[in-house]
């Protein structure tokens, strides 16, 4: 099992930010599979880094959002930096989707 890492993203509309707690694999096929879970905090809410973890890592392991990135190993980008840069554009243009699915759950 992979190393569980967090990352905070910042979305538009959204007092705190969004918590994400991701795996990421480097795939035989050349791509990168990350897979993760969101938390997201209400406007009314105190933002704890905790509980946004905890929430944020349930959801990966219970209904995770599943990724593929392509990995370009002559692009200078180390591949932490990669995952994040993914993690966060995607995030940032999803933000809504996602908060949505997880309402139905």
């Amino acid at each position: 099992m992979s190393i569980v890492r967090y990352q905070y993203v910042s979305a538009p509309r959204r007092r705190h930010p969004i918590t994400v707690a991701y795996t990421a694999e480097e795939t035989s096929d050349g791509l990168i599979t990350v897979s993760m879970g969101l938390s997201f905090c209400h406007k009314m809410d105190h933002f704890s880094r905790q509980l946004g973890r905890e929430i944020a890592q349930g959801r990966m392991e219970k209904v995770p959002h599943i990724i593929r990135i392509p990995l370009n190993r002559t692009q200078p980008v180390s591949f932490g930096k990669l995952v994040a840069q993914n993690i966060d554009s995607f995030v940032q243009d999803n933000s809504r989707y996602m908060s949505d699915s997880y309402r139905r759950i």
